[in-house]
């Protein structure tokens, strides 16, 4: 069990032993390589420690596999200068394969040698019409197998190599290859391709002479590669260079580019694709008479795109051109629009009118968003007939919602309509609204009422009146929501003459909604404007505030003696995590911002507890680094017995007292009564200081 390492030992005999390896402690196994085939070994294992080494173990004797030779090795003559070979791999793990051969009779040579798994190689470099033979060995690092079989072939008759082989894209299906004829005799070439990583293949044989071969059918957008051999009779040349073309052209330029305007902000583009390689578009766009630009890419296809927010009754002009990996095409064909002039406007929709007083009504309505109005045109009747109603001006400008028309008739009804105009045109009129307006000693609505929060329980009304106003007083009523059935009125009636209102009593942090109107003996305005003010938040009494002044002060000095993730702060909270009242300046002021924030039910209530956290953190403040605090203790009983005596104790010593016994407490055995009842009281008369 107390082994530094183990020491493996082999053997051929069982008589010289060398040391083979060494493993590590615990370690029950060991990998012997770089052995001998069919040969026996003898191995034995003992365990060290420091210069102390224990018996051998038993001795265990192995005996090596062999090592299997490949096998069915064929040889084919491939061109005067090649010899195919192809074989069967007949072990696992071989590094590699070696290939020799000789001229028949000869002396074996190394040809080369071919990475693991591999079974077959073009050997290369021979001599025209000659016979060889080969075989093949696997290779296991230093070690080699058997021979294979012998295979023999015979290199063919000399044909000279083409040379300068090329091609050019004509499209992604078609390559038209180009070599130059070196040979002498040839029936003629064979174009061989590779697709990818696909193997070589015979695509095509031409005639003699021939330097020419048109590659057609060809997949899009692969690595296609060519090389070509002259043929004859029992003959071949050895293979051109490797020529590798990607079958990808750059797109052609779209089509029939056409620009249309929809409405005075938009413009539609499409246009046709000119084929069916690209990857996507960049679309240009310019100014009459201004510089080309950049507007937006698009996807592959046709395309179909709309220029959105464009001035009104301006001329745009666009072109586009598609683009790939391989480059982009020539632009499309160009085309310009104009953006129309603005539509004539919807209708105002929403008419009412609010009756203000004897001589005014104010109307109010809506417009659908977006809208294109410049401004309104306000009619007037008193009938209502069509053919009744008269323009008044001035006219409310594009923004108004609203509209005062004075110098009206009292006990008098009046019919009104609007429309929407720019300069295209105007919008149909809107729905007629009437109104009639009070006798002449009606109260007028009262005006420019406002609202604003003077304290987290009061917010004051105030408004304005015309002279003469003629009230005898007026009706306020709130609303915690501003709906129309919602509103109540108030316990207190402003009199004659009164501009202002103070509502006392409200909650704080809550919004209140307002309206008011005035009355005298004739009978009531009608209601003004809806208003609203939202009340302030409660502050905290000077209790709780006090309470949580003086808790932030003590745990920055706290924090100031104890740093933040320092040993002794980690111990403090581990020992008094289970205690109420336990120091945790997270939670403590997360709650003070809390209630500074949102204001506190029980104000008394937080304050006492406050005060009672920061008890802890003061007498911690007091103790912390106090050396004279309490004589040192030797042990837990006599610990037990200091800590009974805690009510003599001050407050500093009880913070000393708890953590020299969660110290002492850690190395004793077994619980203890008296010493877990004195630190029950450490916590009460903490509690009760």
């Amino acid at each position: 069990d107390y082994e530094d390492h183990f020491v493996v030992e082999i053997s051929p005999d069982g008589l010289a032993w060398t040391e083979e390896t060494t493993v590590d402690t615990d370690v029950i196994s060991a990998r012997i390589t770089s052995l001998t085939p069919l040969t026996d070994y003898q191995f034995r294992v003992r365990a060290v420690e420091g210069t102390v080494s224990s018996p051998f173990s038993n001795i265990l004797t192995v005996s090596t596999l062999d090592l299997a030779a490949p096998a069915n090795l064929q040889a084919v003559g491939h061109s005067a200068v090649e010899v195919f070979l192809t074989w069967e791999d007949k072990t696992d793990g071989e590094t590699g394969f070696l290939i020799e051969f000789r001229e028949t009779g000869g002396t074996w040579g190394i040809a080369d040698t071919v990475t693991a798994n591999t079974i077959e190689h073009l050997v290369a470099g021979l001599q025209p019409a000659t016979t060889y033979e080969f075989r093949v060995r696997a290779l296991f690092v230093d070690l080699q197998s058997g021979s294979s079989n012998i295979a023999q072939a015979t290199t063919l008759l000399f044909l000279a190599t083409p040379t300068n082989l090329e091609g050019a894209l004509m499209s992604e299906t078609n390559i038209v290859l180009t070599w130059e004829d070196k040979a002498d005799g040839e029936f003629g070439y064979e174009v061989e391709h590779r697709e990818d990583d696909g193997s070589w293949y015979l695509l095509h044989t031409t005639a003699a002479n021939a330097t020419l071969h048109d590659a057609q059918g060809l997949t899009p957008r692969t690595m296609n590669r060519f090389r070509v051999r002259a043929v004859g009779p029992n003959a071949a040349s050895g293979y051109s260079n490797v020529y590798t073309m990607y079958t990808q052209m750059k797109p052609a330029a779209p089509e029939n580019l056409t620009a249309t305007a929809l409405d005075h902000q938009t413009i539609r583009i499409t246009w046709e694709r000119g084929s069916e390689n690209e990857d996507g578009y960049e679309v240009e766009r310019k100014p009459e008479g201004g510089d080309w630009a950049f507007l937006t890419s698009a996807g592959p296809g046709d395309g179909d795109i709309l220029d959105e927010n464009l001035p009104v009754t301006t001329t745009f002009c666009y072109r586009v051109r598609a683009v790939n990996d391989q480059g982009k095409s020539s632009w499309s064909n160009e085309d310009c629009a104009t953006t129309t002039d603005i539509p004539v406007p919807e209708a105002p929709f929403g008419l009412y009118t609010q009756v203000l007083g004897p001589t005014s009504i104010k109307l109010h309505w809506a417009m659908p968003d977006p809208n294109t109005a410049e401004g309104f045109e306000v009619e007037r009747s008193l009938t209502g007939d069509e053919g009744s109603f008269s323009h008044i001006s001035p006219d409310p400008a594009a923004k108004d919602r609203s509209y005062t028309v004075d110098n009206l008739q009292p006990e008098t009804r009046y019919y009104f309509r609007i429309r929407a105009v720019n300069r295209s045109g105007p919008s149909p009129y809107s729905d007629i609204a009437d109104g009639k307006t009070p006798g002449a000693n009606f109260p007028a609505v009262p005006g420019n009422v406002q609202a604003v929060a003077l304290s987290h329980a009061q917010i004051e009304l105030s408004w304005e009146m015309p002279s003469p106003s003629k009230e005898d007083g007026f009706r306020i009523e709130r609303s915690l929501t501003g709906d129309e059935g919602d509103f109540s009125a108030l316990t207190i009636d402003p009199g004659a003459g009164v501009r202002s209102h103070t509502d006392n009593g409200l909650q704080p942090n809550t919004t209140y909604y307002y309206r008011m109107r005035a009355y005298n003996n004739e009978g009531a305005s009608g209601w003004s404007d809806i208003v609203y003010a939202t009340t302030e938040k409660q502050p905290p009494p000077p209790e709780l505030l006090a309470a949580m002044n003086a808790k932030e002060q003590v745990i920055s000095q706290v924090e100031t003696l104890i740093p933040e993730g320092s040993t002794e702060l980690g111990a403090l909270r581990s020992l008094l995590g289970d205690y109420a009242r336990g120091y945790d300046e997270t939670v403590a002021q997360t709650l003070i911002d809390d209630w500074k924030d949102s204001g506190v039910a029980d104000a008394q209530s937080a304050a006492a507890a406050l005060e009672r956290y920061v008890l802890f953190e003061e007498a911690l403040r007091d103790s912390w680094g106090d050396e004279q605090v309490i004589p040192p203790v030797t042990g837990v009983l006599d610990l037990g017995n200091q800590c009974g005596r805690i009510p003599a104790i001050a407050s500093k010593d009880l913070i000393a007292l708890a953590l020299a016994w969660k110290e002492q407490r850690a190395h004793q055995g077994t619980d203890d009564p008296r010493v877990d009842a004195a630190m029950e009281d450490v916590i009460l008369a903490l509690g009760d200081n």
